[in-house]
């Protein structure tokens, strides 16, 4: 019976550029600096397990990002679009029907939210519907003559 054959993976960096972020490293969300900070410590050689505790992952996903990074360099460790879950009100289909029940009740979200489900809306927790409320709303600022509408 044969022994199961193991993969090493092992980076070598042969330039220090090899790491150089694409953006500004202040632009990177906090889950890709911790993506290229493990492939850093897997560059100095150590083990998936060890870097697994520094780090809080789990060795399957460890091994998928440094495969990752090893096939598309540092561009790699960037989330890719259409990842995550999808939002529940769309901007462009839902937008009319709740600007129509804002209009019909503009000092209650709960009302806004309660017409919008009456007249054949999506039904989506409170917090959603004040989140998209908040997404698409329309900015305003102060002027000698009051609030107005901007653009």
């Amino acid at each position: 019976m044969n022994a199961p054959t193991t993969l090493k993976r092992t980076i070598i960096f042969t330039s220090p550029k090899q790491l150089h972020c694409p953006s500004k490293p202040t632009h990177l969300k906090p889950v890709v600096r911790l993506r290229c900070q493990f492939i850093l410590l897997k560059a100095q050689g150590r083990t998936a397990p060890d870097i697994g505790s520094i780090v809080g992952m789990c060795e399957l996903s460890m091994h998928h990002w440094i495969d990752r990074y090893r096939t598309e360099g540092i561009s790699g460790m960037l989330t890719r679009k259409g990842q995550g879950r999808k939002p529940l009100l769309n901007p462009q289909a839902d937008a009319p029907a709740v600007i129509l029940s804002v209009k019909a009740h503009r000092q209650s979200v709960r009302a806004v939210q309660a017409a919008y489900e009456a007249n054949g809306g999506k039904r989506v927790s409170e917090d959603c519907f004040r989140a998209f409320l908040k997404a698409s709303a329309t900015p305003i600022s102060e002027s000698e003559s009051g609030w107005v509408k901007v653009g």
